[in-house]
C-alpha cells in the first residue's frame, strides 16, 4: 500500500508540472488591444453615443427607427453626431423629414447642455463635465478653454428617409442655424 500512495504523489506532482505549462496566454492581438490606452476623446464620445442610445434608442417618440454614432472628423477637426432616422423610407413628404430633423436637433442640443430656444449653454451641463472629464478629480493638464473649445466643434447631422431620397440637415451644436442639404 506504500508504493501506491508514493507513486500516486509522484504522478499528481508530474502532472501538476504538465498542466502549468500547458496554459495559454493571449495572442499579439489581444496583447496589442490591451496595451493601447483609451483617451479621453474616445471615452467622451463613447458615453455621447451610449447616452443619446439610452435616451433615444427605440423609445423615440416620432415612432421612426433611429441610428446615432459619434464619431471624430480628422479632417475638419469635428466632433460628429451623426443621426439616420427613417432609414426604411418612412417620411412621405419632404416637409415632414425637415421636422423630423428640426426635432431631433432640437432634442440632441437640449440632451447635450444647450438650451434649445437660445442656443446657449445651460448652467453646468457641459459637454466636458458630463461626457469627457475624468471622474473625481481634475487634470493639471486641462486646457482653460475645453468647454468653449469643445462645444464649438460638435456638430449634429440627421439625415431623414423619404422613400428612396433622403433629406440632410446640418446643424452646430450651439446656436439656433439649421441648414439643410438634399
Amino acid at each position: 500500500m506504500k508504493g501506491g500512495k508514493i507513486y500516486l504523489l509522484i504522478l499528481t506532482i508530474i502532472f501538476s508540472f504538465i498542466a502549468g505549462i500547458c496554459n495559454a496566454e493571449p495572442d499579439s492581438t489581444i496583447k496589442y488591444l490591451m496595451d493601447e490606452p483609451l483617451s479621453m476623446l474616445e471615452w467622451g464620445m463613447y458615453r455621447m453615443n451610449k447616452s443619446l442610445d439610452e435616451i433615444y434608442g427605440d423609445k423615440y417618440n416620432i415612432d421612426h427607427d433611429l441610428t446615432n454614432i459619434v464619431r471624430y472628423d480628422w479632417d475638419n477637426n469635428r466632433i460628429i453626431i451623426n443621426c439616420i432616422v427613417g432609414l426604411y423610407g418612412r417620411f412621405e413628404e419632404k416637409k415632414q423629414a425637415q421636422a423630423a430633423c428640426k426635432n431631433i436637433v432640437r432634442k440632441y442640443r437640449s440632451t447635450f447642455g444647450v438650451n434649445a430656444d437660445t442656443g446657449k449653454p445651460v448652467g453646468f451641463g457641459t459637454l466636458y463635465n458630463l461626457y469627457f472629464s475624468h471622474q473625481g478629480f481634475k487634470s493639471p493638464s486641462m486646457p482653460k478653454n475645453i468647454n468653449k473649445d469643445l462645444n464649438k466643434i460638435v456638430e449634429i447631422r440627421v439625415q431623414a428617409y423619404i422613400k428612396k431620397d433622403y433629406l440632410e440637415c446640418i446643424a452646430p451644436l450651439l446656436g439656433k442655424d439649421i441648414y439643410f442639404k438634399e
